[in-house]
């Protein structure tokens, strides 16, 4: 038996899914599929031309992908925290997800972004495009142990 449906959770968790998979898919499209064909197929002039309009576009979707996935978060982590109350190893690894996330998120943005200050970033795109397809793994699989936790003390 289902007992009762939690309708606003359920949607919530399907934004903040939605936008997950938008971010990393797309991160994972540009790193493995798109930079790599570019690289090979085009010119240097051609691939800095495409780099520049494929992360221009890139940017504002991430950023909306972002600030729906912190936003879905927060509630998230409102309605669960206080399904695990007095239960440390859920409290730690949610804390290690939560810091997790916001060091892609600042990466995602540096490396997508145009601020003087993250050029050097900019200039290994590559490496760092991984380090988050990585930093997205580990997220997921926290994600997944949380998940498995049972609630209450």
């Amino acid at each position: 038996m289902l007992g009762e449906v939690d309708v606003a959770m359920i949607v919530n968790r399907w934004i903040h899914l939605a936008a997950v998979i938008v971010a990393v898919g797309g991160t994972v499209f540009l790193r493995l599929v798109l930079q790599q064909t570019a690289g090979r197929t085009l010119s240097a002039d051609q691939h800095d031309a495409l780099r520049a309009a494929v992360i221009g576009r890139w940017a504002r979707v991430l950023h909306v992908c972002i600030a729906l996935i912190l936003l879905t978060g927060g509630y998230n982590l409102y309605i669960m925290i206080g399904r695990h109350p007095g239960q440390p190893l859920y409290h730690a690894l949610l804390g290690i997800k939560i810091l997790l996330a916001l060091t892609l998120f600042f990466l995602a943005i540096a490396i997508t972004g145009r601020n003087l200050a993250f050029a050097k970033l900019r200039q290994n795109r590559a490496a760092w495009l991984l380090v988050n397809i990585a930093l997205a793994g580990v997220i997921v699989l926290i994600s997944n142990v949380l998940k498995s936790i049972p609630t209450g003390p």
